[in-house]
């Protein structure tokens, strides 16, 4: 790939178009042999089955054998950003009523580990959702406690 700035422009509008976002690209190798990997996840952060990495991998494909002009062989592998998909802490409001697990600077409630859900967002902090013993519970957690989050997929 000659132009790899021209390359990862042509991913990521088709990948828009499809309703995905790039995670990563990158170039390397594998056994010998180059070898493209691109990570991606759904815009809407929800679930992406193998049959949907499977279409996209061949529309993928397809728009590299349209813009590529070289003739060297390389190997081509699309995935999904993973089942603990990490969130974006700076754009939290985009996993409203979406199940995410949270680990916090400082514990509450003698935890600092949350599986559940965020149920809203405000300035500086949400309100999340949450199940101990089948009790539902709420918890207001300040933002600048979050350490980190991860997309759950139930």
């Amino acid at each position: 790939m000659k132009n790899s700035e021209k390359l990862k422009n042509e991913i990521n509008v088709l990948l828009e178009k499809e309703g995905y976002q790039l995670v990563e690209i990158k170039f390397s190798k594998y056994e010998g042999d180059d070898l493209l990997s691109i990570i991606v996840k759904r815009s809407d952060n929800t679930y992406i089955s193998m049959n949907q990495i499977s279409n996209l991998s061949t529309k993928i494909s397809d728009k590299l054998d349209e813009i590529d002009d070289e003739d060297k062989p390389y190997m081509l592998n699309v995935e999904s950003a993973g089942i603990d998909d990490s969130l974006d802490l700076s754009h939290i409001e985009e996993y409203v009523d979406k199940y995410v697990s949270l680990e916090l600077n400082n514990p509450l409630k003698n935890q600092n580990k949350f599986l559940g859900k965020i149920k809203e967002v405000k300035e500086n902090e949400i309100i999340f959702e949450y199940f101990i013993k089948g009790a539902r519970k709420k918890l207001v957690i300040e933002k600048n406690n979050i350490k980190k989050g991860n997309l759950e997929y139930k």
